[in-house]
């Protein structure tokens, strides 16, 4: 029957094409809820104060546009705080959702002091290192600051012997650790990610440590 060799076929190339929108995976979107470990440290040299494990979700909300919330694991529809991708580019956050969403930068957001690893760091773009300029208000001015953002390959059992992984991976895993420092070559923030992933393995600032669960 000509029309349903016709129709299996059509079925086959729909399938195929939600399949390689699957995956391709894009940073930052995560296909499914993960599961995040953060260790909050004082502000001065000192022990950890807190562990947090919380649940991060992304949602579309419009083509390119999708919203990050991280929430409490045991309080699924109470959200923390909000990441707001944006077209063209654009993204606004709210560090809790009381306050009102306030412009931020991409494809380099950083609040290495934040309890939350909310950081947004240029994954994907794999130039060695890349210097970015980052704008902020405060007291009715503008502050400009300069970062740079390294790329490395790690080896598998160096990110383990670092303490850096909380899940299993192939011991032939591709992983990428990409570091920022400010313009004094002082650590800001780190992400281990592995090749072609949505989210990452391992983030830290001074502040904080976060794994992925799951």
């Amino acid at each position: 029957m000509p029309w349903l060799i016709r129709l299996s076929v059509a079925v086959l190339f729909f399938a195929l094409f939600l399949y390689s929108d699957v995956v391709e995976a894009r940073p930052y979107l995560p296909a499914l809820p993960l599961h995040i470990a953060t260790e909050v440290q004082a502000l001065t040299s000192g022990p950890a104060l807190d562990k947090i494990e919380y649940g991060v979700r992304a949602a579309m909300t419009g083509a390119d546009q999708f919203t990050l919330d991280f929430y409490p694991l045991s309080q699924q529809d109470k959200t923390l705080c909000r990441l707001n991708f944006q077209a063209a580019g654009l993204l606004t956050w709210q560090r809790s959702m009381a306050e009102t969403p306030q412009p931020a930068s991409q494809p380099l957001f950083l609040q290495p002091g934040f309890p939350l690893p909310v950081d947004i760091l240029p994954v994907g773009q794999e130039a060695a290192q890349e210097k970015y300029e980052v704008k902020s208000s405060g007291g009715g001015r503008t502050f400009l600051k300069s970062y740079t953002v390294a790329v490395a390959e790690i080896a598998h059992e160096t990110a383990r012997q670092n303490g850096w992984l909380k899940v299993s991976l192939a011991p032939d895993a591709l992983l990428h650790l990409y570091t920022v420092t400010d313009s004094n070559d002082n650590l800001v923030a780190r992400q281990l990610w592995p090749a072609q992933a949505d989210w990452w393995l391992f983030e830290e600032t001074a502040f904080r440590r976060s794994w992925l669960i799951k």
